[in-house]
């Protein structure tokens, strides 16, 4: 008995503190987004075309130049998403299905590149900061 109160105890203190850490790092991108220095945010990417599902993870690279999405670990295969042309034209949460693949704490929004469709699926803690870089229509 003793095992599990001292579990939930310390499953508790440690949500509490990985709940408080994703709130400073949100903060910190915040911040430097307003100072005008390049951002990295935590980012999946799905392109809505036919047969696509597969999530892709990744950041969102915010730059004075533009903004690209990066896998992880590799800057030369980036995928541009503008200084112009990308229009967010919907904003919903992550699907019971869908929060096997992307953190049920996200939120996805979607996306216009010109002419292809995506969906980006973005930290909560993370969308008022790149409310002014997204555009929305």
């Amino acid at each position: 008995m003793l095992d599990l109160v001292a579990g939930l105890i310390g499953g508790l203190i440690g949500l509490g503190w990985g709940e408080r850490r994703e709130l400073r790092r949100a903060e910190a991108r915040r911040a430097a987004l307003a100072a005008g220095r390049p951002v990295r945010v935590p980012c999946g990417i799905r392109d809505t075309g036919a047969g696509q599902t597969q999530w892709r993870h990744g950041d969102l690279l915010i730059t004075a130049d533009g903004r690209w999405w990066t896998p992880p670990g590799m800057n030369t295969r980036r995928i541009a998403l503008g200084p112009a042309g990308l229009t967010v034209h919907g904003n919903r949460p992550v699907s019971v299905r869908e929060g096997w693949d992307v953190n049920p704490s996200c939120r996805i929004l979607a996306v216009r590149v010109g002419e292809r469709s995506l969906e980006l699926a973005i930290p909560e803690a993370d969308l008022a900061a790149l409310g002014d870089v997204l555009p929305t229509t």
